[in-house]
C-alpha cells in the first residue's frame, strides 16, 4: 500500500470537474456518504480546479471507519431460542429465506410502532406464553444514534429493559406477519426487509 503525505500530488478523477484531474492530498472533514456525521482530519485528495474531495487513499479509510463506528450504539441482549425460530419462519413467510436477523425488525418496529396507540398490545404481548422461556441466546446489534434514541424513549415510555423491547417487537413482527391483520405495516415491512437483506 502507498502511504501518501499531506501535500503530496496526485490524480483522480472528479465528477464536478467530469474528468481526470489533478489532486493534492489535505486533512480535511468528511461527511459520510448516509449524509449524518463527518469524519474529522482525514488525509483526503482534493482536485485542484474545484477544491471538492474526489479520493480517499487506503490509509485513510481505518480513520473513516473509526469515526462512524462511534455514530453507533450498541445494544445487547438475550432471547430465548425460540424466538430466532418465530424469526427465520416470519422471514420465510415473507419470501426472505436464510436469516433471522433480529436488527432490521428492531429498527423497524422502533421507526413504525406507534407506541401510545399500542401501549396495551405491547404490554398483552409481554405476558403472552411466547415471551417465556430460558433466555439462552445473545442478541448484539448497533443502532444509528437517532433509532438508539427512540429505542431508548420506547423503552422509558413502556417502563421495561432492552431484552423485554426486543423480545415485544420479535412477537410483534411474528404476529403480524403469522395474521396478515396488520397487511399494509407486513407489505412495507416486506419491502424494507428485502432492501435490508
Amino acid at each position: 500500500m502507498k502511504i501518501y503525505k499531506e501535500g503530496e500530488k496526485s490524480k483522480a478523477l472528479c465528477e464536478k470537474c467530469e474528468g481526470l484531474v489533478k489532486t493534492t492530498f489535505e486533512v480535511r472533514n468528511v461527511p459520510f456518504s448516509s449524509g449524518k456525521g463527518r469524519a474529522k482530519d482525514v488525509l483526503v485528495g482534493v482536485c485542484d480546479k474545484c477544491d471538492s474531495v474526489v479520493s480517499i487513499p487506503q490509509q485513510s479509510v481505518p480513520r473513516v471507519k473509526e469515526q462512524r463506528e462511534k455514530l453507533y450504539k450498541p445494544i445487547e441482549a438475550r432471547i430465548p431460542r425460540h424466538f430466532y425460530d418465530m424469526l427465520r419462519f416470519s422471514y420465510s413467510k415473507l419470501g426472505i429465506h436464510g436469516t433471522e436477523e433480529v436488527a432490521p425488525i428492531v429498527k423497524y418496529y422502533t421507526l413504525n410502532l406507534n407506541i401510545l396507540s399500542e401501549r396495551a398490545k405491547l404490554k398483552k404481548i409481554k405476558n403472552s406464553d411466547l415471551f417465556k422461556g430460558k433466555s439462552s441466546e445473545r442478541v448484539s446489534m448497533k443502532l444509528s444514534e437517532s433509532i438508539y434514541n427512540e429505542f431508548v424513549g420506547i423503552k422509558n415510555k413502556l417502563g421495561i429493559s432492552n431484552t423485554e423491547l426486543i423480545k415485544t417487537f420479535i412477537i410483534q413482527f411474528y404476529e403480524d406477519v403469522e395474521s396478515n391483520k396488520a397487511s399494509s405495516r407486513v407489505k412495507k415491512l416486506k419491502q424494507v426487509l428485502r432492501v435490508a437483506s
